[in-house]
């Protein structure tokens, strides 16, 4: 029971940095505003007034390459529907399938028949 609640929150824990990467990079430029300055790539343009906001912006930038790089990153919905529905079933009867040592199988003669749903009938009450 304990290990279950151990890795439930690792994992929640892993989906919500993934979720909010950007909104940690902005509360890391909050905390470690000295450190961005100090790292600033505008420091000969003092009129910019940047404050280290362009070490922070890469860094973001960085962020968002990472994200086109990897779809699956992103979180976006996915479309799950499937491409089309038979209404068909197809049956596919083997009559002489050799087998052998070699792979794949060789299959001599495939035979395929249709079976149609529209007979279906539920049943009554």
């Amino acid at each position: 029971m304990k290990m279950k609640l151990i890795f439930t929150t690792m994992l929640t824990l892993a989906f919500v940095l993934q979720m909010f990467n950007r909104y940690f990079i902005f509360l890391g430029y909050q905390v470690n505003q000295e450190a961005y300055i100090k790292n600033c790539i505008n420091k000969a343009k003092p009129a910019l007034r940047c404050k280290g906001k362009c070490q922070m912006l890469s860094k973001l930038k960085q962020e968002e390459k990472k994200d086109q790089n990897n779809p699956d990153r992103k979180g976006e919905k996915k479309d799950v529907t499937p491409q089309y529905i038979n209404t068909t079933a197809n049956v596919v009867v083997l009559s002489n399938i050799s087998f052998s040592s070699t792979y794949p199988p060789q299959i001599n003669d495939l035979t395929i028949v249709h079976k149609s749903f529209a007979t279906f009938r539920p049943p009554c009450c």
